[in-house]
């Protein structure tokens, strides 16, 4: 399957359509829109720092995929003007190529990747991250990744949750301030469209 053509239906918990779709490289002003838009908080818990704009570098490294070994979905809503982004997350391969990976860690991180999302705020607690998450990991899982691994602020209750009720075997621990999460990808089909 092209992983890079994916798109998928949803919906919010109060049932209005959404559509779970792969990152394109056209995405770059919505994700700079998007950014503008979000909540100082929001942004904090995504970066965790203060953000307003995103880079040149940063939007091509944000939109162009090779959908192997960093993959990202966008969760949109479709209007009479196009579609309305509403949300975002994305995972990147840890291993091959990863500058400081030596030794034991550099023959576990291939099977791991980093997981990162964030929602506009006015869509928080409806379910988006949620079904990012299941949609990822089941893409994940069709590459051959065993493990999906985040870094959390311990102040980011909404994505702890997330996580926590993931249905994936999790593992938490605190450590230099961050909650870090380890959710097992366990053999099955990976989501379909």
């Amino acid at each position: 399957m092209d992983f890079r053509t994916y798109d998928a239906p949803g919906a919010l918990r109060d049932g209005t359509p959404i559509r779970i779709r792969a990152i394109r490289p056209d995405d770059g002003e919505a994700l700079r829109e998007g950014l503008a838009h979000l909540s100082e908080r929001t942004v904090y818990h995504r970066f965790f720092q203060s953000k307003r704009e995103l880079s040149e570098r940063e939007i091509q490294y944000l939109t162009h995929l090779d959908f192997e070994h960093h993959v990202g979905l966008a969760a949109v809503i479709s209007n009479p003007a196009g579609e309305l982004l509403i949300g975002v997350g994305r995972w990147v391969r840890l291993g091959a190529g990863r500058p400081g990976v030596r030794g034991a860690e550099r023959d576990r991180t291939p099977a791991h990747a980093e997981v990162a999302f964030v929602v506009g705020d006015e869509f928080q607690g409806q379910g988006v991250g949620s079904q990012l998450l299941a949609h990822l990991a089941g893409i994940a899982r069709a590459l051959g990744i065993r493990y999906l691994d985040a870094e959390v602020l311990p102040g980011n209750r909404q994505m702890i949750d997330v996580f926590a009720h993931s249905g994936l075997p999790v593992t938490e621990q605190l450590r230099d301030g961050l909650v870090h999460v380890e959710m097992r990808l366990e053999e099955g089909e990976a989501v379909g469209r």
